[in-house]
């Protein structure tokens, strides 16, 4: 029996290796399924897969032959293949680690953003793991190197090179063409961990490598423009301009609407409280577990991200080169200042960038923060951002427009105890290591509601009309089942309109990126053409293609509903105050900086080189004594943990 199998796989064997074709097609076709067995996190639902869903199956199978293909094209042909194959397998694995940690698969955007991710890397991976990593890593390339050296060299006729290459592109085309013809795979996917899920992991990341941007309209006109702005109306000076603050809270929600726990106590009684109080309702945000800049890029932009790319980030993508109208921009337009704040690096989904084109005129990232107080894994308390608030709004004699992303309730989640202090205790859940991570999510989203009064309190005081504007940016990554939820969707947050203007509550579900312009409604604020859509269109049926059509417009298009032309980017300035340099002193054998607002963050560069810098306090930096001689020009950079440069003091000669 063993000597008839043994003789079958060589017959096998032969068989591949004299017909090309075939033998691509069968290495594409593995290649296929091992993937989907890791995207759908089961052996036998990748198995599945091709039955339940033949053509998405034969789209993956044939991106896989189509790339696999050019490997004809080396005289190494096979040691190509292994590395085309190693490639998307590879990521498959790395797509399973990642939704075990975010929800959210892996797309090609994650690349763009590991390098301002690399501190907080060892939150989400433990020192063995990351060991573990680097072996494996390791033994990866050593494989590779020998694979290099054992495998033979082919020789491969032009004629079966040319077949190979027409029958994958052949088949590519027949399986997108199929795709089309039944909209089995539609051209919006909308929900992207469901897309994953539905229609393939190598379908889906590629799509998020190419799938950019909001497509053209088929109407797309000048005419259609100015149509749609007519139907808008046209925006009158409001009464009141009172100051508008949106607080976008890190993985915040109601965690009492979880049906499968107890808790030994209430953890945010302040939000449930201005829920029954103040206008709120559900806000479906695009993401759950991860994702804050796409929320955030809803909000701000009021654009619907189901119109741009497969999993895209606007913020990594169109508005690292371009302005965009927004809500910091309409409001600019009727005398408002716009203050953006986060107490995260600023760097992070390159917001040091994107802000400047988005209207903004003053950010202040964790970089320019003082007395910095962080929770167990890391993160800035969201306690320092009361201060920063006020201290916007006291900086100017206008309305001002704040818009503050924190931080404090990030994941990774601990498995194991890392704080004694913590005083809210879970019960319900399987195991002692869900049991901590959602301990220790409970606890800090307690701290983040105690944050929710004091701010309140302060801005009750403050002597200024305020709207506050509150709501999580998605659920967290806990792997809640939304069959746990007693009320809302996995991709429905909550939020909270707070005001000390007597408004009337008028509660109302949202989408995210309709939120602004309903806010801006209750004070009568009609300013912007995308607010003028949500307000004056919202529930018709031209609402999304009118939408589509303006968002087309101002990113892409001509932009006609700015007269012709892109806005102009902001003159942004880091920090509410400048960092001063205001005077040297010689200690020893160094020399002390002194000044105003430095931060741990701060370093002193020489005739523009960085030198050794120690911090001591917000009003003195330490340097070498040979570092500096007279004549020799200081300043103090503000730099982010991957090197980013943000802002530079002025000059200051020694």
């Amino acid at each position: 029996m063993k000597r008839k199998c043994n003789q079958a796989l060589q017959k096998a064997a032969a068989f591949l290796r004299h017909h090309t074709i075939i033998q691509y097609l069968f290495m594409a076709f593995c290649t296929a399924l091992i993937t989907e067995m890791f995207n759908q996190r089961s052996v036998l639902q990748g198995l599945l897969f091709p039955l339940l869903s033949p053509i998405a199956f034969a789209l993956n199978t044939a991106i896989v032959l189509l790339i696999l293909s050019v490997s004809i094209l080396f005289k190494r042909r096979y040691f190509a293949c292994v590395v085309l194959l190693v490639v998307p397998i590879g990521l498959s694995i790395a797509n399973f680690i990642l939704v075990g940690m975010r929800v959210i698969p892996l797309e090609f955007v994650d690349f763009s953003i590991l390098r301002t991710g690399i501190g907080i890397i060892g939150i989400y991976l433990n020192t063995w793991q990351l060991i573990s990593l680097g072996i494996v890593v390791a033994l990866c390339i050593v494989g590779l190197v020998t694979l290099w050296i054992k495998l033979p060299k082919s020789t491969t006729t032009v004629k079966n090179k040319l077949a190979l290459l027409a029958a994958s592109a052949l088949f590519f085309s027949g399986s997108a063409l199929a795709a089309d013809a039944t909209h089995l795979i539609p051209e919006d996917v909308g929900n992207v961990a469901e897309a994953y899920e539905n229609y393939g992991f190598i379908y889906c990341f590629s799509m998020s490598i190419f799938d950019k941007g909001v497509e053209k309209p088929e109407d797309y006109s000048k005419a259609a423009v100015e149509a749609v702005l007519e139907q808008c109306g046209t925006a009158t000076a409001p009464e009141n301009t009172p100051n508008i603050l949106f607080l976008q809270l890190e993985s915040f929600f109601d965690i009492n609407a979880m049906t499968n726990i107890e808790l030994s106590e209430n953890p945010v009684p302040n939000f449930q409280k201005l829920k029954q109080n103040y206008t709120s309702g559900f806000l479906t945000v695009p993401a759950v577990g991860a994702g804050t800049a796409n929320t955030e890029f809803e909000v701000i932009s009021q654009m619907n991200l189901d119109h741009f790319g497969t999993g895209e980030y606007p913020f990594k993508t169109v508005l690292m080169d371009n302005t965009c109208e927004s809500t910091a921009t309409d409001l600019k337009a009727l005398g408002y200042t716009a203050h953006a704040f986060h107490n995260h690096t600023g760097a992070f989904y390159s917001r040091n960038v994107v802000y400047p084109n988005l209207g903004f005129d003053t950010f202040t990232p964790l970089e320019y923060m003082t007395d910095v107080e962080t929770n167990p894994q890391g993160f800035a308390k969201d306690k320092l951002l009361t201060g920063q608030i006020l201290t916007a709004m006291q900086s100017t004699n206008t309305p001002d427009y704040i818009y503050t992303v924190s931080v404090q309730g990030h994941g990774k989640y601990p498995t194991s105890p890392v704080d004694d202090t913590q005083t809210i205790t879970v019960a319900g859940l399987e195991s002692a290591e869900q049991t901590c991570e959602y301990e220790y999510y409970v606890n800090q989203i307690h701290e983040m509601d105690e944050f929710i009064g004091e701010l309140i309190d302060a801005l009750e005081n403050c002597g200024e009309d305020v709207v506050l504007v509150m709501y999580g940016d998605h659920l967290p990554s806990l792997g809640i089942a939304e069959e746990n939820l007693s009320a809302g969707t996995l991709y429905q947050t909550e939020y909270v309109i707070w005001d000390n203007m007597g408004l009337a509550k008028k509660d109302r579900d949202l989408h995210a990126y309709q939120l602004s312009a309903y806010v801006l409604e209750q004070v009568g604020i009609h300013s912007g053409s995308i607010t003028g859509i949500h307000q004056r269109m919202a529930g018709t049926e031209s609402y999304e293609d009118a939408l589509r059509l303006m968002e087309y417009d101002l990113l892409y298009g001509k932009h006609y509903a700015t007269g012709g032309k892109a806005l102009a980017a902001a003159d942004l300035t880091f920090g509410q105050r400048p960092i001063q340099i205001t005077g040297l002193q010689a200690l020893e054998n160094n020399i002390v900086v002194k000044g105003m607002r430095f931060t741990r963050w701060s370093r002193v560069y020489v005739n523009g080189k960085k030198v050794d810098t120690l911090y001591l306090s917000d009003t003195e930096l330490v340097i070498p004594g040979n570092a500096a001689k007279p004549g020799d020009v200081l300043t103090v950079v503000q730099v982010c943990d991957d090197r980013t440069v943000l802002g530079t003091s002025e000059r200051y000669i020694f």
